[in-house]
């Protein structure tokens, strides 16, 4: 079989349209942002806000595949909601803390407990999910997986 003949019959069998291997690699990088936005204390949280509404864009660019559904208005009402959800992460870390006599410090446990990053990666995805923003939840979900070993659907 010639080439020209191998390369038809494989795009041939390509048949989901919207399957794109760079919103996989965006959303990692998007989670990555994120978390790091919420806790590192050193941020610069004006220029990262930036960044993530930049990769929230490019994020429906890739995902938001239905034309009458606006995915873009979603990332001021996240935004918005971001310090409730920090609140809250917080709340989780001190009590996993408190209650672990394995942890030596706070800092410890956002730092190198899986279960916090799975937990937080949970309550941010899971916003999303309820905005209606659809399969980027599912894949912060899934990255979060691959770094720590626990899934948490969203």
């Amino acid at each position: 079989m010639e080439k020209e003949e191998i390369i038809a019959q494989i795009a041939r069998h390509k048949n989901l349209a919207h399957l794109n291997f760079e919103l996989k690699e965006v959303t990692h990088r998007y989670t990555d942002l994120l978390f790091t936005t919420l806790f590192d204390h050193k941020v610069d949280l004006k220029g990262n806000l930036a960044i993530l509404g930049q990769f929230f864009s490019r994020l429906v660019d890739l995902a938001c595949w239905e034309p009458d559904k606006s995915c873009r208005e979603i990332w001021k009402d996240f935004e918005a909601g971001l310090p409730d959800l920090l609140g809250k992460l917080n709340l989780d870390a001190r009590a996993i803390y408190k209650n672990d006599p394995a942890a030596r410090s706070l800092e410890e446990v956002y730092l190198a407990y899986p279960g916090f990053y799975a937990i937080a990666i949970y309550r941010l995805s899971h916003e999303l999910y309820r905005k209606g923003f659809p399969i980027v939840p599912r894949l912060m979900a899934e990255y979060a997986h691959i770094k720590t070993g626990v899934d948490i659907n969203p």
